[in-house]
Parts: C-alpha cells; sequence; structure tokens
C-alpha cells in the first residue's frame, strides 16, 4: 500500500535534486564556454589556473549537494517508512477496538433484552402469586363459616404451617 504523501515528498525532493542538477551544469557548461573563450588570451594564465580552480571547486560543490540530498532523502524515505507502519498498527489497533466495542454493544443488547424478559416474567409471577392468594383467602373464608370444616382445619398437624405463611 502507497502513502501519497511520502510519494509526494519524494517527488518533491527528487525535484528539487533535479533543479540543482540543471543549475550545476549550467554553470558548469558556462564555465566550459568561458575557458574556451579565454583559451585564445594565452597570456592569462594565472586567470587558467583561478578558473580550473573553481571548475573543481565547483564539481566538489555538485557532489557534495548530491551526497547531501540522497543522504537527506535517504533518512526522508526511513522516517516515511517508519510513520506508515505506525500508520498500519494504529489502523490495525483501531479496528480491533471497533470491533470490540461491537461486541460489547451486542453483549449489551442480549442482556438488555434477558433482563425485560425477566422483569416480564416477574410481573406475571407476581400478578399469579396475587391472583391464587385471594382465591385461597376467598376459599378459606367461605370455608370457615362451615364448622365442621373449621374442625378439620384446625384437627390436623398443618396449622402451624398455614399460618406461618
Amino acid at each position: 500500500m502507497k502513502n501519497p504523501l511520502m510519494e509526494d515528498e519524494l517527488r518533491k525532493e527528487s525535484n528539487f535534486l533535479d533543479e540543482v542538477k540543471t543549475v550545476l551544469s549550467s554553470v558548469s557548461s558556462n564555465l566550459q564556454g568561458l575557458f574556451s573563450d579565454l583559451d585564445f588570451v594565452s597570456g592569462i594564465a594565472c586567470l587558467d589556473t583561478e578558473l580550473e580552480q573553481l571548475q573543481k571547486e565547483t564539481q566538489q560543490l555538485y557532489t557534495n549537494i548530491e551526497f547531501l540530498i540522497c543522504n537527506q532523502l535517504q533518512g526522508t524515505r526511513r522516517e516515511m517508512t517508519e510513520l506508515h507502519k505506525e500508520l498500519v498498527l494504529l489502523r490495525s489497533k483501531y479496528k480491533n477496538l471497533q470491533n470490540e466495542w461491537d461486541k460489547q454493544q451486542e453483549h449489551l443488547g442480549k442482556m438488555q433484552m434477558e433482563l425485560f424478559k425477566a422483569r416480564n416474567q416477574l410481573q406475571h409471577q407476581t400478578q399469579y402469586c396475587a391472583s391464587l392468594g385471594a382465591i385461597t383467602g376467598n376459599l378459606i373464608w367461605k370455608a370457615s363459616r362451615i364448622p365442621q370444616i373449621v374442625d378439620m382445619l384446625l384437627a390436623g398437624n398443618k396449622v402451624a404451617e398455614f399460618l406461618s405463611i
């Protein structure tokens, strides 16, 4: 996967290097033209040596600039590669966290559904127990009007259990 920022930066540095080469080539050709023009002036030997020295220095500058730009370009490439790796790692972590969050949201939805079902079931059981208690109370009240049933209820050993409810 290519990074457009890295390619743009490399393209800019390459364009800059090309411009420097063009300028130095122009200076070099101008100097060579100057040397060829000055060849006819043989009496100025001192000027020839200075021009040759200037040409050597220009070539050395050209070499040094190329060396510095190449080193800078390599350093920039390394940095861009490291940043790209870091970006890929961060995207991976983000995707993992997003997936984990989605799973937790799904689990939370399931838990809320279970809670709703449990509340609904509790409400139905509460209504059933209240209805059963009302019916049982009504039956006992009606049965308590008949003396024989009251004697039978009190005669058993279940009275304490019944009254403890």
